[in-house]
């Protein structure tokens, strides 16, 4: 896998890996209320999140897209994960979320390792075909781009903007 870079599965899905990051508590892209929280003891989630979408014609139930798991060096795999999409504009995780035909969501596979990992080899499986990205705990991974004052977003054939501040009121 590679950050902001297409992956398509015939008939089943295209996707980008958006974002990799260590965390005790899962949450959606906008801060929401809703989140999951890793209580195993000594044990964080690292949350791979894929922008995704269903490709076949079949609806996906969001725990059956893919198979996630993290190996150590020393060959340790770590396969408890909780899969969950992002709703209401980016600010509701939902762990069992449908997933209609040539729908697009935002998938987060949390893997649960522990906190004392360092280095990680990540795997999905994807109607078994299988992707890796090499993974250091505590680091953040993401195809999102900084925004600074002063900063054109320009969208040809549809908006340019530009960022002049925030301002909280």
């Amino acid at each position: 896998l590679t950050l902001a870079t297409e992956n398509n599965v015939a008939d089943y899905a295209d996707f980008t890996l958006f974002k990799v990051s260590t965390a005790k508590k899962i949450t959606a892209s906008v801060a929401g209320d809703i989140y999951f929280e890793n209580n195993n003891a000594g044990e964080t989630f690292v949350d791979i999140i894929l922008d995704w979408t269903n490709t076949s014609s079949e609806t996906i139930s969001s725990d059956d897209i893919v198979v996630a798991s993290a190996t150590n060096r020393s060959g340790t795999e770590y396969t408890n994960c909780l899969y969950a999409v992002e709703t209401n504009n980016a600010t509701y995780l939902s762990q069992y979320k449908n997933i209609a035909p040539l729908s697009t969501v935002r998938l987060h596979c949390a893997i649960s390792v522990p906190e004392s990992e360092t280095d990680l080899t990540l795997k999905i499986v994807v109607n078994d075909k299988e992707y890796t990205y090499g993974y250091s705990l505590g680091n953040v991974a993401s195809s999102a781009k900084d925004l600074k004052v002063g900063d054109t977003i320009e969208e040809v054939d549809f908006a340019t903007l530009v960022f002049n501040g925030i301002e909280y009121t």
